[in-house]
């Protein structure tokens, strides 16, 4: 029986089936926005609960089925993976207003940027997790770039990301052919016997290369819960497969969750002091992480509410 990291192929396979019943989901219910499109709130929230739901079912098989703590930790980096992603969000919404691309539009171009994902994580992940078990300091660098992260979400948060600033967008558009009309769903057009990029395709790109940014940051804080490939990866897919539709959610409410960045900073920093104090053996148990994260977060977003000016 083949195994990968602790896992039969067979659990490889139960996950590739999650994450094809969850894009499924999420084609059939795009489809239906398309038709209804007034429709867009409801039925992101009905995608994010039944992704929720997917995740759940997943983290019960884990638990009875595998070991209760692989379940432990497919939910601590989970969360932290969905918690972080809340900063990829305001990238999205920078990446569509510049390239002005309309609302109904944006979900088709993320549930493709949700499949290049797929293949970027599961590289980056593979290539982490071989590090580490080969150098043992490494460790100390992904604290860093945690601790490093922990400040520049404070600093950055809500800003546009540093590619503009480089002009790449420019520099894309000076090699390739580009068009600034959108022509539909298309990401590709022929003008004058060439094949044309349209902003679609930019926004795509440029979506594609925040999420490689921001894995970055991410999978160092998921390899601080758990070196175990198969846990890491499909906690990691399945906060990405629910990000679409918490994007429909939440570009509704960013402005209003100002203190949301102290709570990811404090995040982003227990988990790199997390890592440094596994190098020396001493292990923080799942729970103490989990209250963390919760804590963390539900109390930025509740002093972002008190905050919030009253109508």
């Amino acid at each position: 029986m083949m195994v990968i990291n602790n896992f039969q192929i067979e659990w490889w396979v139960v996950l590739g089936g999650f994450i094809a019943t969850a894009l499924v989901i999420d084609w059939i219910l795009f489809l239906k926005k398309e038709k209804y499109p007034t429709h867009d709130l409801r039925i992101a929230v009905i995608n994010t609960f039944l992704c929720v739901l997917l995740g759940s079912i997943f983290t019960v098989l884990l638990y009875f089925f595998k070991d209760p703590g692989y379940a432990a930790d497919f939910v601590t980096g989970y969360l932290i993976e969905l918690s972080l992603s809340t900063d990829n969000l305001f990238v999205f919404i920078i990446i569509f207003r510049y390239l002005e691309i309309p609302q109904e539009y944006q979900s088709f171009i993320l549930l493709r940027g949700i499949l290049g994902a797929i293949i970027f994580r599961l590289c980056f992940i593979t290539m982490g997790i071989y590090a580490i078990s080969k150098f043992t300091w490494i460790f100390y660098i992904f604290a860093f770039i945690l601790f490093h992260a922990a400040y520049k979400v404070v600093q950055d948060y809500g800003h546009p990301p540093k590619y503009f600033e480089r002009g790449i967008v420019k520099f894309i558009t000076k090699i390739f052919p580009y068009t600034p009309k959108i022509e539909g769903l298309r990401f590709f057009v022929r003008r004058d016997g060439r094949i044309t990029m349209t902003p679609l395709a930019i926004a795509l790109i440029l979506i594609e290369n925040a999420d490689i940014v921001f894995a970055m940051d991410s999978i160092p804080a998921i390899l601080a819960v758990t070196r175990e490939l198969f846990v890491v990866f499909s906690s990691n897919i399945f906060a990405i497969l629910g990000l679409r539709s918490l994007y429909s959610i939440l570009k509704h409410l960013l402005d209003n969750l100002k203190c949301l960045k102290y709570g990811l900073s404090i995040i982003l920093t227990f988990i790199g002091i997390k890592m440094i104090l596994g190098v020396h053996n001493i292990h923080v148990p799942n729970w103490a992480s989990l209250s963390v994260i919760g804590i963390s977060l539900l109390g930025s977003v509740v002093i972002s509410r008190e905050m919030s000016p009253r109508d």
